[in-house]
């Protein structure tokens, strides 16, 4: 009865023993895992708003060569949709931006930009209706100095560089509506 005794505790002993350690390697490889993500998850961004200005920025075509954005035209406008190729809300905004896109006018420039790198983004407009001009972008300033928090994102900014409207997430045809009024040219009334 004793041995049974000693043997259960020495068998306690052990099942504790084991368990300590993988609670050990549990905490170790939980804390590699977060640093891991840490490169993917953004802190929470204080979202562009109407009136925030924004700088002009650099983006990689897809023939490889780089082109600086800048609002130096005083004439036009400009419309940004922003999208990730793995971003099924992305893909669901695609007819509204391509609706958008067939309604737009001279004073208006519209293309999208990608997040993804030159090679995914290649591969999008292959399998995909694209009917805007799209760019790859995968510098972080941009994200930062946009406050992209997440895609699909859409910005109007005007001509001085100024953001005019910002539409976050997934849009309603009441919202493709309201964008193609938005892009109608601005009459300026000159008046001596």
């Amino acid at each position: 009865m004793r041995d049974k005794k000693k043997l259960f505790y020495f068998g306690s002993i052990i099942i504790i023993v084991l368990l300590g350690a993988e609670v050990v390697l549990l905490t170790i490889q939980n804390n590699q895992l977060k640093n891991k993500l840490q490169v993917y998850v953004q802190p929470e961004i204080d979202p562009l708003r109407a009136g925030d200005t924004v700088k002009s920025f650099r983006v990689q075509t897809l023939g490889g060569g780089f082109e600086e954005y800048r609002y130096e035209d005083y004439s036009s406008r400009h419309l940004f949709f922003i999208l990730s190729t793995s971003c099924p809300h992305c893909l669901r905004n695609l007819p509204n931006w391509n609706k958008i896109a067939e309604q737009r006018t001279d004073n208006v420039n519209i293309f999208g930009i990608s997040t993804d790198d030159i090679q995914l983004t290649k591969n999008y407009l292959e399998t995909k209706d694209v009917k805007f001009y799209l760019t790859s972008l995968t510098d972080t300033t941009f994200k930062k100095n946009y406050k992209i928090g997440g895609v699909p994102t859409t910005i109007l900014v005007n001509e001085k560089g100024v953001v005019e409207n910002v539409w976050v997430g997934a849009f309603t045809d009441s919202t493709t509506n309201e964008i193609i009024k938005l892009l109608k040219p601005i009459r300026r009334i000159i008046i001596n």
